[in-house]
Formats: structure tokens, sequence, C-alpha cells
């Protein structure tokens, strides 16, 4: 395993550890949404998320958009015989 690696593992499980131990500081699901309720109602968190989360779900399908896929996932050439019902030998792809 490289180092990169095992340093990647170690931060999920810190991750991760804190989660568990911040959903388990609740009694049942109710205080969960309760605490989850008044969080959302401040007006700083409320900006942060205005900005944040689609600046988050841009840089995803910015990344997402990146990564190359293999032929068998793309789909199908389309002749433009076929769209137009010429005998040209041109083909759309994607």
């Amino acid at each position: 395993m490289t180092k990169s690696l095992l340093v990647a593992h170690v931060a999920v499980i810190c991750v991760m550890s804190i989660i568990a131990r911040a959903a388990l500081q609740f009694r049942d699901v109710t205080d969960a949404l309760a605490f989850y309720g008044v969080y959302h109602r401040d007006t700083v968190n409320q900006v942060i998320h205005f900005f944040g989360v689609p600046g988050i779900l841009w840089s995803m399908l910015l990344f997402l958009a990146q990564i190359p896929l293999p032929h068998y996932y793309l789909l199908p050439m389309i002749t433009v015989s076929k769209l137009h019902g010429t005998t040209d030998a041109h083909s759309v792809t994607y």
C-alpha cells in the first residue's frame, strides 16, 4: 500500500468516527431532526449553504465530466443516413 493511499484511509476513518460520534449523541431521531432544524435556521448557515451546495455540486459535475468512459458506456453511433433517409456515409458520434 502506498503512503498516499494509507493517508487517505486514515483520513476516511477519522471522518467516519467523527460522524458516528455525532450521530450517537442524540437519543432518537426526533432529537437529531430538532437539532437539524434549529441549525439550518441560522442566517450564516443559510448563506453558506446557498453558495456552498451549488458550488460543491458544480465541482462534482466538472470532475465527473473529465472521467473518460469506455466505448461500451457511450451511446451507439447514429448515422446521418438513418436520420435523414439518405445514403451518405457520414455519422454522428457522441
